[in-house]
Parts: C-alpha cells; structure tokens; sequence
C-alpha cells in the first residue's frame, strides 16, 4: 500500500452503487487492481467487470466476516491486514480448535460457488482493507470467466485450517479476542467518511502506520473489561435459570435459513425485568439501554450486523455463542455468576442512559416515540451550551438533534472559510478552534458548543475545528431544522403589549394533566411566561393560575413565588396585592341587579388575592412568617375583607383563609425565641445551658436575623475582646465595637477573617453575619488596613495534635453514619430555599437577609472531609491507619445507604486528599475488597458529563435525602452566570424557572424526617453523637501534608 496514497480516488469509486460509476471511477479501480500480485495476471475485460461490481471493506480490529457453518453471502479478498481465521471438529469426543493468520492477498468464500456453507470462522485481527463481491456477482463471474477466475480463487485460497492448537480455548483466551478494541460500537462498514475535503482535494486514505488506535485509557480498558464480564454473568445466569432463552432460531422468507443459539430482543428485555428488583429498572427502555451497552462493546451481536437493539423480534447472539463455544453452564461458572449478579446489574444501570440516548439518538427523527424523546430531553436539561434556551427549544432539540461520532484524534469537522451546515455540542471530547495566522485560539471541551454562529448569520465557518481525542461525540442540528425550531418558538409565542412596548411574552409548554383514565396522566398544551415586567407576570398569575383549585403540575405559580425576591421585593409584591385587591369598588347592597356582574367580577379577584396569600405561605414557610412586610400587608388585608364581608358575604371563605393565615403568622412570632449563638471549634453552636440529660438532645433552632451571637475578635499581638452582637450586624459596627472596647487607634481599620494556613479574607463594610462564614478554624481579626500583612494565626488554630483512633475504635461505623446524617439534615432542614438564592445573586443585594445557615452547612461538609484526613494522618502506626481507612470506606458506605449524599462526598474527598493518597504503605496494606469498594465509590463521585453518574442516583432516591450541596450551589450560579437577569426590561422568567426547579430539590429532598432512633443494638449512642457533632480537624493542607510525610517520609532517589 505505500503507493495507495496516488489513487486515493479508487476508494470512492468503489463506495459508489455499481450503476453510479462512471469511465473515470472503473479506471481508477482499474489502475489500483493491477498493482495487487493476484489480480496482475487476469484478463482485463475480467478485470474491468470485478471493478464493475466489487465493493471496499475497511474493518477495525476483531469485526467477525463469517461464522462457521453459516452460508456465505459474499467473497473476499484481503488487500492490507490480517484475519485470525477458526475452525473445530469433533475428535475423540472433544472439540478440537485448529486456528491460522491470514496476511493480504488471501481470498475466502470460494465456498459460495458450490453452495457449502462456511467451514471456517473469521476475524480480523487488526485493521483490513478488504474488497467484497457478492454471492450473485461472483457466480456470474464464474459463468463468463471460469478460467480466469479459478487463477484468482486458487491463490491463497483458504477452506481448512492445519491443527495448531488442541482442546477448548481458555474463557480468558476468547475473551482476549474480543477486548482488544474498546471501540467495536463504533465500527460499522464503510463508515470512513470518504468525502471530499472543503477545499475539493480528496483525502489520502490511512497509511499502514496510522492503522493501530492509540490504546485506551486504563479507565475505558477497565469499563470495557467490565462490560464483557457482565456479557459472561447474564449469559450464564441464562442458561442457569431460563436455558430456552437462548435456542435456534429459523427466519422464514425467501432467503429462509436457521440462526443457531440466538435470543429475541424482546424476550431479553422481558428477562432481564422479571430477573431485577423494581427500584432498578423502571421501564423497558432502561433494560433496553443495557442491552444496547453490551451490544455497542462486543459482548453480544447482531445476527445481521445491526448495531441498535430493537425490543422486538431480532436476533441476538452473546460473544460466546456467536464463536460457538461450550452452551451448557457449569456450577462453578454459576457460583460466580450469581456473586456478581447484583454488581453487574449496578454497572449496566449506571452505563444504560448513555447507551439508550445514542440509540435514541441514531434514529430517524421521525421514528421516536415519546418517552424516547422525554429521555433526551432530560438530557439536554444538563448541558451547558443549551442552558440559556427555553424548556420548548429544547423538546423541540430532542426531535431532531443525532449523534455524530469521530473515531480518530486529528479529524477535522469543518474548515476555516467553508459554508455552514449544521450546529454542534460536544458530548464526549474536546476539540481545538484554529484560525488562520493565529493557530489554537482555544480548546472547547464536554457541554460547549460551535458551529451556530455561521447558521445564524448565514455566514462562512470563522474558524477550523479540529478533534483533538479518539471517539469524541457530538450532538448535531443540521440547519434547516436550527432554521424550523427558531421560527416554531417565534410562531408559539404571544407578546402583549403596551404603550408600543412588550409587557408580558407567553410560550406554549406541554405539562402533564393528571386524569382518571389508566395511563394516569395526559400531555396539555398551556402558555407559560417567558420574561414580563413583574406587575403583569403577577396579574397574568391571578387571571390563569389562582382559580379555587392550585395545579400542583403546573409549577408556574410556584416558581414565581420561589424566586419573586431576585426582581420583586416582599415589599412590592404586597403592595401590587393591595392594589389588586381594591383595584374596583364593589357597589352598595341596594344596586345588587344594577352591577351584578361587575361585581361578581369583583369578588372573584378578591377571592383570588386570599388563595394567592393562602398558597404563598405554604410555598415560603418560615421565611413568609419571618417577613415584617409581609405581617403588616396581612393585617391590612384581614381588616379590607372583614369590612367587604359584612357587605358580601360570598367573601366569607376567603376571609377564613386570610385570618387562618394571619393567625400562623402571629403563633409562629409567638412560639420563636430569640436565641444566642457562640462561635465555637464547630461553628455557630447555641450559647445554653445542657439538657437535663446531659446530652444538648434539643434540635437545633435556625439561625435567625435577630438572633444574637457571641465571638472573639483579635489583634495582631493575639489579644482579643469578645463581642455579643446581632447575627445581622454589620462589620462597620463590629469594627466600631472591637475599636471601643480595645482602643484601637486609627480609622482605617479592616475586620478579616485569619486562617489557620495564613491566608486572610478581609470584609466589605457592609458585610453582615460574618461569624456564621468563617472556616473551620479561622478566627476573626481587626487591624489597620497596612498592617494585615502583620496577622499571623494562633497556635490553637493548628488543630489537634493527636487523633482519635482510641475513641473511633470503640464506635460502630453504621451508627457513626447514622448520627453524622441525623445532625446534617438538623443543619440542612435550617437552610431556607431563599439563602441559596441570596447567596447565589449576592448577599448585598438583599440587605437585611442573612445566609447563615447556608454557611454554616457548607462549612459542616469541610470539617467531615477534613476530619478524615486528620484522623488518617495523625495515626502514626501503619495498622491503625489501615483500619482507620477501612472504618472510613464503610462509613462512606453507610452514609450512601442513608441518602446522606452531602457526607458521602465528604467523607471520600478526606479519604482521597493529597495527604491520605499519597500513603502507599497504607494503601498498599488495604486488603483487595475495600479496594474494590473504594474504586466503587469513587466511580459515583466521577464530574464527566457534568457530574452525570451523581445526577442519575438522586433522581432516584426518595426522600429524605442530602443532597451534594457544592454541585447544587455549582448550577445555580451556572444558571446565573448564564442567562441575564432581564431581556430589553423584562424579567427573563425562563431564568427564574430553571432557578426554582434546584430549589424545588431541595425542598424535595426534606419533605420527609429521619428516623431519630439507632437501627444497630449499639450501647454508646450518646457518645457517638456528641463526638461527630463536635469534630476536632485540621484544615491547613500544608500541615496535612507535613503530618503525611513524617508518618510515610517520601522516597529519595
């Protein structure tokens, strides 16, 4: 081949259908046939009809040609690569294997001639370049030139193989065979992509060098070892448990013939849903995605070569039928097979939706069903590039978006100049954005996009892409359906208008409609807000959304209510309700037939004012009661409709729930006490007297705006006063206070927070609730503004100099977990849904509103991570620290089983910190099985995909749950960053939408308690629950890493 790069044109040509070629194809075919040794000698007009009629084959590495015993449909001939070539017999009552290499210029499939069926099985062993005739071609072939075709047919001819090799192949042998590629899904015939460059220059074929992929990642070589053991646990469990699954098959028709140890698809799917436990697999198309999963790695097949599954009458063969091996299952085989039944179905559950998706997604738009394209949908909901767009642009997207994938690194997806086609989004990989003069502008990896700007402008590509890794993927929108989706959202669209200027833009969503019938549930078409100026989002509410009877479906009403503070105030909203409220006069009792119908228009809005308040209590809570604003606008509001009511009493309801609603408020002011809070080692802990128990049992009270707190604040000698201030006090004050009490002289003074590393955080002026903000051992310091480089940390901010291993020992690791997620979720459940939101947009731009119990559960997740590595580094004795990691891995175990994802997170970032991974004593010591949990664990903590492995777990736990509050506190501010807080004045409420759906998790995740009481039969409940509340850590990662050496000193070359 080292001359195939001056006739790259003979590829092409023979892509083309036989009755497309034109003169020039068949003499380039021509030109390339007569350098291969087997075809120099034939006649020419032979020559000339094989180039007629032949086809181009390029194969990856173990693709199978044929099986033995199957009856062939096509003769090949082998132009560059090797084939490992098969065959068995029955000797002495044992299978007998014999095995050959083929190099190029062999041909196989002269058996078609004479009917026979195939007496060997072949498979590449690397990449080929192969022609193909077919079964009718090559016998009219023979028909015209006998003579001449029996020279090409007898060189190198291969029907029966010479013994190499005796007895039955080793299970680790076979499966060698079919592991080597981790990218059979991805290999298809003819799938090249032979087309002309931009520039019109054809482009050269792979030269010989180029044929060997670069090796895998260990990861995917571990994924893809794994996925072919999980084809060797499912077959054996089948043959265990349902032997007849898997039988002969014969497909009748014109071309009848029987399919040898096959399964249908949609008894597999059918199987492998009896075979699991409900909570795994919900639906078919979950099962459907694993079978989808093994079939793209080679552990299971096709009889036809399809790649997609198909829940229905197609065939399917497991690697090991496919090559005929042994179909009886031995017990040993089935021993293991129901030991890793349960891991096996984890690994398929986690690697399913992938698979589905691009099943999905290589369909025909036309062909997905609805739940298909709910699935999608789902998908696109956590890509970043689509975040900006509407909930209808993206169901519109999963119509029509397909999945493109580049098998080679170096690709180039479209030049610098060319027309543009299509929109792409990076699903897997990475690419390189190259413009001429100026070389890689830039590197876009998963979850960017490129390519829209040429759509949208109808202008040239601005730069050459470049496919900088191996199997990247990519969702593609070709243009003409870019150009379909803009002009549908523009054409479901409805401005209102005032003054010549848009108040209030409406979009037409599909929600579910919950009915009697049997399906449960109905899709209805229903406008939902897009942007609008506050006043008319609130008014459109009361007109569609407030009708006696709240849709708990559509969430529109709640959304508003949930993010209302970022662009209406409390104050606002309550006066925009007043004005609703008395926005017409009712007419006098003695005018009742005069206006009637006026005023029952009247009353309705009135009505619809008390069920606004009514549901907009339930959805705040606490912060709804909190709110002084909102105390005066109801008892405004209570005397308004007690005067209505005398004169109409159809008001009386609504009065009820005003009153109803007044009275909560009014309890709720009454039952909350102020409290003090104390900054303590373990943060804002309440400054009282113990429990008569002794044990603080008392749950833990919310940090509130008017609660007091008592804190130190230092100097640069160390010297300190203590302070008692309200939670909301500003550092201004504070700076103040501290200056009095110590006689601090200046007046450029700074409050900042010194850490235990060093590092310092100075404080706006403005700042409020700082003591809750503090990390775990930083302490508060005040000093001239020239001086901060003079603060230094106090010794006791080091932490502790001794672990606790004595005391670990002694306490059960389940009930350790159990007690860190009953004093999480108190932390947790005191975290109001507006904090994240303050948080996320800025805490001084909500002045008077405090996220103190946001921080302080975000610092409770740092002391967990910091308290496992503290433990582990402070144990000196190599044992003790073994065991210390294994009761850590357990605790990170018993924490996943408990919902507490925030701990989990925790606990196996302490366990994977720079500090602890670099034990290789330690973990040399860990025995094999909490390796493989450990390797486990980790797998759910993987961040590709955005975090995607995560994202699918909590979807499917029920509450209660914590939730990973750093990722949860990530996508908000991705959403802010993201999309503009208001398009041409108006209140981008799709923006408010997507905010409000994190916060609905949240609220979500806690609509159920814990069970306070110990499931283990454990004697020192108190002690462990006074010990994880009252965490001792070190948070100097420099210190950490000094502890880490001292106990394992590094190696020196």
């Amino acid at each position: 081949m080292s001359n195939d790069g001056d006739y790259p044109d003979w590829i092409f040509a023979l892509d083309k259908l036989p009755n497309e070629r034109n003169q020039r194809d068949l003499h380039a075919i021509f030109l390339r046939l007569q350098k291969l040794d087997a075809f120099t000698n034939l006649p020419s007009s032979l020559l000339l009809q094989i180039c007629q009629c032949a086809f181009y084959e390029e194969l990856d590495e173990d693709v199978v040609l044929f099986r033995q015993g199957d009856h062939g449909h096509n003769w090949y001939f082998l132009i560059s690569g090797k084939l490992t070539c098969t065959s068995s017999e029955i000797r002495n009552q044992k299978k007998v294997f014999h095995t050959k290499v083929l190099t190029g210029g062999c041909n196989l499939g002269q058996c078609l001639l004479d009917h026979r069926a195939h007496p060997i099985t072949v498979v590449t062993k690397e990449w080929c370049e192969l022609l193909r005739v077919e079964k009718g071609d090559l016998a009219r072939l023979w028909e015209k030139n006998q003579a001449g075709l029996e020279k090409l047919l007898g060189s190198k001819s291969v029907e029966i193989l010479e013994d190499s090799h005796n007895g039955y192949p080793s299970q680790n042998g076979l499966n060698a065979i079919w592991q080597r590629s981790p990218d059979k899904h991805l290999i298809v015939k003819n799938q090249r992509s032979r087309s002309p460059s931009p520039q019109g220059k054809s482009r050269s074929p792979r030269k010989p060098s180029e044929k060997k992929r670069a090796s895998p990642s260990p990861s995917i070589k571990m994924s893809i070892k794994k996925l072919h053991h999980a084809g060797f646990v499912l077959r054996t469990l089948i043959l265990d448990r349902t032997p007849s699954l898997i039988r002969d098959h014969r497909v009748a028709g014109a071309g009848s013939r029987t399919y040898r140890r096959c399964m249908i698809g949609s008894e597999m799917v059918d199987w492998i849903l009896q075979q699991s436990p409900p909570s795994l697999i919900k639906c078919r198309l979950h099962a459907v995605g694993m079978w989808q999963a093994l079939l793209e790695e080679g552990a299971l097949s096709h009889v036809g070569r399809e790649l997609p599954f198909a829940d229905n009458r197609q065939l399917y063969r497991f690697q090991e039928d496919h090559l005929g091996l042994e179909s009886q299952s031995n017990p040993v085989e089935v021993q293991r097979a129901e030991e890793d039944w349960a891991e096996t179905l984890e690994l398929l559950t986690k690697i399913c939706s992938d698979a589905l998706m691009r099943l999905i997604l290589v369909k025909p738009p036309d062909k997905r069903e609805v739940d298909e394209l709910e699935i999608v949908y789902e998908e696109l909901l956590h890509i970043k590039a689509l975040a900006h767009l509407s909930k209808m642009v993206k169901r519109e997207l999963a119509k029509v978006l397909m999945i493109q994938t580049v098998a080679k690194g170096g690709t180039t997806i479209f030049h610098q100049g060319d027309e543009g086609h299509s929109w792409y989004i990076i699903l897997h990989g990475s690419v390189s954005v190259i413009k001429y003069g100026q070389g890689v502008v830039c590197v876009l990896n998963e979850g960017d996009d490129f390519g829209k700007l040429a759509l949208v402008n109808d202008a040239p590509r601005a730069a050459t892409i470049v496919v900088r890794e191996d199997n990247c993927q990519f969702l593609k929108v070709d243009k003409g359906d870019f150009n379909r989706i803009l002009k549908n959202v523009e054409a479901n669209t409805v401005r209102l208008k005032e003054h010549g200027k848009d108040v209030l833009v409406l979009q037409t969503v599909l929600i579910d409609k919950r009915t009697n019938s049997p399906a449960g549930s109905s899709k209805v078409q229903r406008y939902s807000v897009m942007a609008g100026i506050p006043e008319k989002i609130l008014e459109y509410l009361m007109e569609t959304r407030i009708d006696g009877n709240i849709d708990e479906v559509d969430t529109l009403l709640e959304d508003f209510l949930l993010t209302h503070i970022i662009f209406m105030p409390v104050s606002k909203l309550c006066k925009s309700l007043l004005n609703h409220y008395h926005s017409e006069c009712l007419s006098a009792p003695a005018q009742n037939n005069i206006n009637a119908a006026n005023d029952d228009f009247i009353l309705a809005k009135k009505k619809k004012v008390a069920s606004f308040v009514d549901f907009w209590s339930t959805v705040a809570g606490s912060s709804f009661n909190e709110s002084a604003a909102v105390g005066d606008f109801l008892e405004t509001l209570s005397l308004d409709a007690q005067e209505d009511t005398r004169a109409h009493p159809e008001l009386q309801d609504s009065l009820t729930k005003i009153k109803r609603t007044l009275d909560r408020l009014r309890r709720d002011d009454e039952c909350t006490q102020s409290h003090t809070w104390e900054v303590r080692k373990q943060g804002l802990c309440e400054f009282r007297r113990p429990s008569s128990d002794g044990t603080g049992s008392k749950q833990r009270a919310p940090v509130r705006v008017h609660d007091e707190a008592i804190f130190r604040v230092f100097c640069a000698d160390h010297t300190y006063t203590t302070l008692r201030t309200s939670v909301s006090t500003a550092v201004k004050q504070i700076i103040n206070s501290a200056s009095e009490k110590m006689s601090l002289g200046g007046h450029d003074l700074v409050l900042c927070e010194v850490k235990s590393c060093g590092e310092r955080v100075t404080f706006r002026s403005d700042d409020i609730c700082v003591t809750s903000r503090l990390s775990c051992n930083g302490y508060i310091f005040v000093s001239p503004r020239e001086h901060l480089d003079a603060l230094t940390p106090l010794p006791s901010q080091d932490g502790p100099e001794e672990g606790t291993i004595t005391i670990l020992e002694t306490m059960d690791s389940r009930e350790i977990a159990h007690q860190l997620t009953l004093y999480d979720f108190e932390l947790f459940k005191c975290i109001h849904e507006s904090e994240l939101i303050y948080s996320n947009f800025g805490r001084h731009n909500f002045p008077g509103c405090i996220t103190a119990n946001l921080d302080l559960f975000i610092r409770r997740f740092n002391e967990i991570q910091y308290w496992v590595a503290t433990e582990l580094v402070l144990a000196t004795n190599i044992q003790k620290r073994v065991l210390l990691l294994k009761k850590f891995l357990k605790i990170a175990l018993h924490c996943r089983e408990l919902n507490n994802v925030n701990a989990f997170f925790a606990v196996m970032m302490g366990i994977n910190n720079t500090a602890v991974t670099r034990l290789a004593q330690t973990w040399d010591k860990l025995p094999a099985k909490f390796k493989k949990v450990h390797t486990e664990l980790e797998a759910v903590m993987d961040p590709t995909r955005n975090h995607r492995t995560y994202r699918l777990w909590i979807a499917k736990l029920s509450p209660p749950t914590i939730p990973f509050m750093p990722l949860l506190l990530k996508d908000l501010t991705f959403i802010h960053d993201g999309n503009k807080n208001y398009f041409d004045g108006l209140v981008n409420f799709e923006k408010m939408h997507l905010i409000a759906s994190s916060i609905r998790m949240v609220k979500y995740s806690r609509s159920e308690p814990y069970a306070a009481e110990s499931t283990s039969l454990v004697k020192n409940v108190p002690e462990i629950r006074e010990y994880v509340r009252h965490l001792q850590v070190i948070d100097n990662q420099k210190l950490l890493n000094q502890h880490s050496n001292r106990i394992e000193p590094p190696k020196t070359v």
